[in-house]
């Protein structure tokens, strides 16, 4: 709320568009992706159900009007998509699957995913300059 009350002050539009999903509604979503580019496509863009980052109740896709609302990879070039980059980290959050890190995360860039950690681990995390899963292995944090 703190995120999107200081975006919208700063005349920046954004929304949540998914949080926390259950069990079941993970399941869905992955058999959705699947359906739509086959299982190969969709492990890369979407979490087996258990796996899921949303399934922590932390996580959060947020969007925008300038992309139809949609959760598409051009969110990130837009004047909101560098808003949410840049000021992320001060209201406790990290994007979790940053560009070029597909390799280490497992899932494709997206500017949208945002993964609350608490304003002091998420200072540290953008300070480290790790992505977030490198950066919560190395503090011992559980995934």
């Amino acid at each position: 709320v703190q995120l999107l009350g200081a975006a919208q002050a700063q005349g920046v539009e954004l929304r949540i568009r998914s949080s926390f999903r259950s069990y079941e509604e993970q399941a869905r979503t992955f058999q959705f992706w699947i359906d739509q580019l086959g299982e190969a496509q969709a492990r890369r863009e979407s979490a087996p159900p258990g796996n899921s980052e949303h399934q922590l109740g932390t996580t959060a896709d947020v969007i925008s009007r300038s992309v139809g609302w949609e959760l598409i990879e051009p969110f990130g070039a837009t004047t909101e998509g560098k808003w949410l980059a840049a000021h992320v980290a001060e209201y406790g959050f990290a994007i979790s699957y940053p560009p070029n890190s597909e390799q280490t995360t497992g899932y494709v860039y997206e500017p949208w995913h945002v993964r609350y950690i608490g304003k002091a681990c998420a200072a540290e995390a953008q300070a480290s300059g790790l992505i977030l899963v490198q950066f919560l292995e190395r503090v011992g944090a559980a995934r």
